[in-house]
Order: structure tokens, then C-alpha cells, then sequence
């Protein structure tokens, strides 16, 4: 006499079966629907999960993206860390990012990445995650998967743009210090990229609002003082911007020394009144 596990598994076995033929006969809504079916009826078949993924991939392509999501979700639930769950995991990112949906999408590549057995996909898996929560403006969430990144791939060729990218969100807070540091490390460790030549114009964009910060009052001697070395220091990161290949760069850079040196004027000749 079968068992109820047994049974299950025959039944589960015939529905797969019966779900193939309709798929072979283009009667494509009731495969999928018999497909998931199966997870519902023996959960506990080892068909359940590959009939998950037929189905969700079904609904895709009968553009049901809800069902399909539902499917995928249900697949990365049961086994996420299976071949088929992160495989899931991923589609189901790529369904939410065709709908706009960038931050369930940004949250199913952060989870794709972290159970994929795909080392060589991983990266580019989790480097989606922090472009989508930035389209969702999760700047936070965005800052932290950068950093994943920047962590677990540290020998990656796309590590100077994540903390850069790091830096600009820091920037974005209003926490620039630490924006500054970021964009130091970007520069030090990537000299002579495009990454690293727009962590020097940042670097001389909040240096030139600092200069304009301080003011000429008393105690002038002391001010003044400051502030030519704050405009010092401004001339030279935008004149190391300037001398990079990079032309946005190059340009920005060059219409702010202008505008630098027609402050430098001004204060030229403000110093001469106070002489």
C-alpha cells in the first residue's frame, strides 16, 4: 500500500506531466496555472520548485508580472538558497525593475546576490542593487549595499566608482566630512581615472563654498588669512581637476577657476582697502 508521501509524489508527477503537455500544445495560461498548482497541492514533491519556476516563468510570458512575482517569491520562501531560489530571486528583480518598482527590485537583487552560487554574476547582481535603490532614492540602502560591494569584491575593477558613488550619497546627507574622505580614497586609489578626477572636483567644489563661507569681518587680519589659504587650497584641487583628460571635467573645472579668481579679485581688493 502507497503511503501519503508516495501518493503525494505520483500526484505531483501527473500534474507535471499533464502541465508539459498543455505547454506543448501552446495552452500556455493552463500550464502555468497547472504548474503552481503543484507547490500548493504537494508542497512536498521534489517537483514542487522546478514547477514554481515553470510557472512564474509562464506568467511572464503571458505579461502577468503579478503572478509571476507571487510564483518567484513563494520559490525564494521555500529554498532560497537552492540553485532555483536564487534563480528566482533574480528574475523576480528583473520583473519589478521592468514595472519601475526600483526598490522591490533593488531588495530582490541585494537578496540574489547574497544566495547566488554565482561568483562570477555576484557582483553585477549586487552593483544593480545599489543603482535601483538610488533610482528609488534609498540613499541609505543605496550607501550600504556600495560598501557590500567595496567589501566583498575588494580586487573589483568597479571599486573606485562604488565609493565614489559612497561619497556622493555622504555628499547628498550633508555629512561632508566624511564625503571628503570617501572622495580622498577614490582619488588615491584610482589616479588617473575618470573616477578619481570627479572626486578631485568635488573635493574642490566644497572647498570653493567653504572660501565663500568666510567672511571678511572683524577680526580681518585673521579672516583674510584664512582665507587665502582656503582659496589656495581651492585653486589647486581645481587646477589638478582641470589637468585630467576627462572633458566635463575639464570644463567645469576651468569656468570655476574663473569664478575663483574674480573672488581672488574682490578679495584683492578688499585687502587693499583694509591696508
Amino acid at each position: 500500500k502507497a503511503t501519503r508521501r508516495e501518493m503525494s509524489d505520483l500526484m505531483a508527477a501527473a500534474m507535471y506531466k499533464q502541465a508539459e503537455q498543455h505547454k506543448k500544445t501552446n495552452r500556455i495560461d493552463e500550464a502555468a496555472k497547472t504548474f503552481a498548482a503543484i507547490s500548493r497541492e504537494a508542497p512536498d514533491s521534489p517537483l514542487a520548485a522546478s514547477a514554481l519556476f515553470e510557472a512564474a516563468s509562464l506568467y511572464e510570458a503571458l505579461k502577468q508580472p503579478g503572478d509571476a512575482i507571487v510564483a518567484y517569491q513563494q520559490l525564494v520562501q521555500r529554498d532560497p538558497k537552492s540553485d532555483l531560489g536564487a534563480k528566482a530571486a533574480l528574475q523576480m528583480a528583473l520583473v519589478y525593475e521592468q514595472g519601475g518598482r526600483w526598490l522591490k527590485a533593488a531588495e530582490a537583487f541585494e537578496t540574489a546576490a547574497q544566495v547566488t552560487q554565482n561568483q562570477t554574476q555576484a557582483p553585477q547582481i549586487l552593483w544593480t542593487a545599489g543603482l535601483d535603490y538610488e533610482k528609488a532614492s534609498q540613499w541609505e540602502k543605496s550607501y550600504g549595499v556600495f560598501a557590500q560591494f567595496t567589501e566583498r569584491f575588494p580586487g573589483h575593477a568597479d571599486v573606485p566608482e562604488g565609493i565614489l558613488k559612497m561619497a556622493q550619497v555622504r555628499q547628498r546627507q550633508g555629512k561632508t566630512k566624511e564625503a571628503l574622505k570617501l572622495f580622498e580614497q577614490v582619488e588615491q586609489r584610482a589616479a588617473g581615472t575618470v573616477f578619481a578626477a570627479q572626486a578631485t572636483l568635488q573635493r574642490a567644489e566644497e572647498s570653493f563654498r567653504s572660501l565663500k563661507r568666510i567672511a571678511l569681518r572683524e577680526p580681518f587680519k585673521t579672516n583674510l588669512k584664512k582665507k587665502t589659504q582656503a582659496l589656495d587650497h581651492t585653486v589647486t584641487l581645481y587646477a589638478r581637476a582641470a589637468e585630467s583628460r576627462y572633458f566635463d571635467v575639464v570644463a567645469t573645472s576651468a569656468y570655476r577657476l574663473g569664478e575663483v579668481f574674480e573672488h581672488f579679485k574682490t578679495q584683492h581688493d578688499i585687502e587693499r582697502f583694509i591696508r
